[in-house]
């Protein structure tokens, strides 16, 4: 073969591989493309999602800060200083139920091995430690009661009172959106 036809065979080479090398690249290209698109499209149906109001019970959009009690400083508030007072009530419990555990302890101790039940309460009611220690006991009981029950409605109160807006919004929402038929 002469120089020429060598040179023709390795320039047809060239080309051949150019073709599949331009394939390939392009296919990749292609790929690429079709990626970054779902992408985007994850995107931005993400953001559209988190753009939505939050609907109140009856599915009609409401303003969040005024019926949502987490979003309330002074009822977030209320309700850390009932725990705090709370645990502070119940920390002394159970410091006397300790105490009363202790002089329980000792009294069975004292008392002979096989007394009966009976006895050992007996023995417990005679002991003034004891029996002030269960007046303690039973009044930090009923304050625990108390408190819990103050607790239990200042929430019950508050999400009636967001039922009365949420309806109250509900009821000029539709009000506004009847009013817009009608001038149709």
């Amino acid at each position: 073969m002469s120089i020429l036809g060598k040179k023709r065979a390795q320039c047809a080479e060239n080309r051949t591989l150019t073709r599949k090398t331009g394939a390939v690249s392009r296919a990749f290209a292609i790929f690429l493309s079709i990626l970054i698109l779902l992408v985007l499209a994850v995107v931005l149906f993400g953001l559209r999602g988190r753009e939505k109001k939050p609907a109140g019970d009856n599915g009609v959009a409401v303003d969040p800060s005024t019926t949502n009690r987490a979003l309330d400083a002074t009822y977030q508030q209320m309700l850390r200083d009932s725990a705090k007072k709370q645990n502070k009530v119940v920390m002394e419990r159970n410091r006397v139920l300790a105490e009363q555990a202790e002089i329980e302890r000792q009294i069975q101790a004292a008392l002979p091995e096989g007394t009966d039940v009976e006895t050992l309460k007996a023995a417990f009611r005679k002991d003034q430690r004891w029996q002030a220690l269960q007046v303690k006991r039973d009044e930090l009981n009923g304050q625990i009661q108390t408190d819990s029950a103050n607790v239990r409605k200042a929430i019950r109160n508050r999400i009636e009172e967001e039922q009365k807006v949420r309806n109250q919004l509900a009821g000029q929402d539709a009000a506004s959106q009847s009013a817009g038929k009608v001038g149709k």
